[in-house]
């Protein structure tokens, strides 16, 4: 009797068969779900990500698939650690999460009866688990008030959401032992797999259609008629583009070679050789652009993405009395962003005046286990099929739809584009067209050069969409950035770590319409001088601290906050200001001053400020204040959702 026993005993074989039935359920659930919100993921990056979920099974099916319980112990030691490393990354916490996940798996797989075990079964059953914890359950839970997947709660209900689906597959299986009539556990398994891929658009709001920018329309309190306004305005931000990485501002490398012909083939346009953003990261700058204040008068600079826990203060909005766009609205304009940014979009305050907010598509990618290795131990492979934007293509069509809606009426439109944020991977054919060891530039450098080149080819596609029909002549057009990025230059790689000029000095563009212009000055400009300008060409007073560009300006500080590296604990900050006052320029960290003349030393490598006490003296003065914005006692913070937090992680705001 006991030979009899043993021999119905689970072997090593059906320990890795359930484990390989577990992983194929839930990749042919990811694959399905990524059909089904419009998305047909190319082949070979499917097999690549399938070769790594089967090489996950197989391992894990081999070191776990021992002892009386193999079945049961494998399948639990794979669920253990297939969701931390999905939705957490081996972050440090997902070691004891690991754990209560395969404890809760391997408790409910034991209500099995022991001598009916089917590896199967059992393996379609934790595939159906883990697809719905992890895919399912973190958009829900923020219906049921645990939008954060990084606080105990939520940890908590996807323990018991994955132990409550094993325990009933555990119980529908001894059920059916009793009465066979029933359909089989691997029938109800499958079927609650397909059902789940097909409510995912459902789940996932939004998610399954593309958002499209509404014609223009407009604004019903308009001071102006057509015909006496003035013409509409354009600002497109190429997202971390540095100006001393284009060749149009000198960089040896051809990198933009279409807006270098532009602005020789175009008289009108005028390039600002040393513009400067009041901050070194994406919300204090577009924030500062789109109200022409400091971040310190703002507010929307602390960027405590990492201390705040994924939860978003009402020190990280926007509290200034007016915007841009809202001056722009009430002079008669109709008013539109197109963001390929989306993070833009999730601190409040900062859609203020837009009458729309558009975030066109990103690429899609899969979700689940195959994606998270391939993004942890191989990012390069398919880097630039997987990212977490929208092409400069999708931005460019939104942007000509909206125009062509425009012709009769004034329109503000800000435009987006993201191609040479982190991670830097071209699309074909411009993927790989720099390398250049000799000089000792990184690997890095190299796809950051490629990604802008990339984009000069699409704005170039863009201008001359607009010129072929004659909107170019009726618009003020601004390219500009919001900052620029660091490789190793002062210690830092990145953005949002320093006030130097890899960080801070971006290009400047403005090419004005037919009968306007505007004045090239070879001193510093700023950010919240484009501000200025676009609110006084507009008819109203110039909005925020800057200077109106089209006429001649007085030598005036040009300022710049940091309230601290965004990657790093408040303990790692180094809060950071500068001012630049011609080509002078003055920082301060932390009480520790450096002066630089950028006009012979660009790069900021040598330190005159024991050299030249008096300047410091002098430049001191101008320092802006980087205080504190007083933000409402008692106002409350806004959980980040899900989607938001993935799109953080994918650029790598949070680790």
């Amino acid at each position: 009797m006991g030979d009899a026993s043993e021999s119905r005993r689970p072997g090593l074989r059906d320990a890795i068969v359930a484990v390989a039935v577990a992983a194929a359920a839930a990749f042919a659930f990811d694959a399905g779900v990524s059909v089904a919100r419009g998305w047909s993921p190319p082949l070979d990056y499917v097999l690549f990500c399938l070769g790594l979920t089967a090489l996950c099974a197989l391992v894990i099916g081999l070191v776990f698939g021992w002892g009386p319980r193999r079945v049961e112990l494998a399948l639990a030691a794979w669920v253990g650690c297939a969701i931390p490393l999905d939705i957490f990354m081996f972050a440090p916490r997902s070691l004891w999460f690991a754990a209560l996940v395969a404890g809760a798996s391997l408790l409910a797989l034991e209500l099995r009866d022991r001598q009916r075990t089917r590896p199967v079964s059992a393996g379609l059953a934790v595939g159906l688990a883990f697809s719905f914890s992890a895919v399912i359950l973190p958009r829900l839970s923020g219906f049921l008030g645990f939008a954060r997947p990084t606080k105990w709660p939520y940890s908590l209900m996807l323990i018991a959401a994955l132990g409550g689906i094993l325990a009933g597959h555990s119980l529908y299986t001894r059920l059916r032992a009793t009465t066979p009539r029933l359909p089989s556990e691997s029938l109800i398994s499958a079927l609650l797999l397909a059902a789940m891929v097909a409510l995912v658009p459902l789940a996932l709001t939004g998610a399954s259609t593309d958002q499209r920018v509404a014609p223009a329309t407009q604004a019903s309190s308009g001071l102006a008629t057509a015909g006496e306004a003035p013409p509409s305005i354009v600002v497109l931000v190429l997202d971390t583009v540095r100006a001393d990485r284009l060749s149009l501002y000198g960089y040896e490398r051809d990198t933009t070679p279409n807006l270098r012909r532009f602005v020789e083939d175009h008289q009108r346009a005028v390039v600002f050789p040393l513009a400067i953003s009041p901050s070194s990261w994406t919300l204090p700058a577009h924030a500062s652009l789109f109200t022409g204040e400091l971040p310190s008068s703002h507010g929307a600079h602390a960027g405590r993405l990492l201390d705040l826990r994924h939860t978003l203060s009402p020190d990280d909005g926007l509290i200034a009395r007016t915007t841009l766009a809202e001056v722009l609205r009430e002079r008669g304009y109709a008013t539109a962003a197109i963001l390929a940014n989306a993070q833009i979009t999730y601190f409040n305050g900062m859609d203020r005046g837009f009458d729309q907010v558009v975030v066109p598509r990103s690429p899609g990618k899969l979700s689940l286990l195959g994606e998270a290795l391939r993004a942890r131990f191989a990012p390069w492979a398919f880097a630039h099929l997987i990212k977490a934007y929208p092409p400069a293509s999708a931005v460019n069509h939104e942007i000509i739809r909206y125009l062509e809606s425009c012709e009769n009426m004034q329109c503000f439109l800000l435009g987006n584009y993201m191609e040479a944020h982190w991670p830097f991977a071209a699309r074909p054919p411009y993927r790989g067209r720099f390398s250049d060891p000799e000089r000792g530039r990184s690997r890095q450098t190299d796809r950051y050069d490629e990604e802008i080149l990339a984009l000069d080819a699409a704005l170039a596609e863009l201008l001359e969409q607009l010129e072929e029909r004659g909107i170019l002549d009726r618009i003020w057009l601004v390219i500009t950035a919001d900052h620029g990025e660091s490789f190793g230059e002062h210690g830092t790689e990145g953005h949002g770590t320093n006030v130097f000029n890899e960080e801070v000095r971006i290009p400047l563009l403005i090419h004005p319409p037919l009968g306007a212009y505007v004045t090239r000055h070879d001193a510093a400009v700023s950010l919240i001088d484009v501000t200025a300008t676009l609110s006084a060409l507009a008819g109203a007073a110039p909005l925020g601290r800057g200077r109106d560009l089209r006429a001649e300006i007085d030598l005036a500080p040009v300022q710049i906050e940091l309230y601290g590296d965004v990657r790093l604990t408040m303990a790692e900050r180094t809060p950071s200001r500068a001012v630049v006052l011609g080509h002078a320029k003055l920082i301060d960290r932390s009480g520790v001053t450096e002066l630089y003349h950028l006009r012979e030393d660009s790069e900021e490598r040598h330190d005159q400020a024991s050299a030249a006490p008096e300047a410091v003296s002098d430049l001191v003065h101008f320092l802006p204040p980087l205080t504190q914005s007083q933000v409402q006692d008692g106002a409350p913070g806004r959980e980040a959702t899900v989607e938001e937090i993935e799109r953080l992680r994918a650029l790598g705001y949070v680790q």
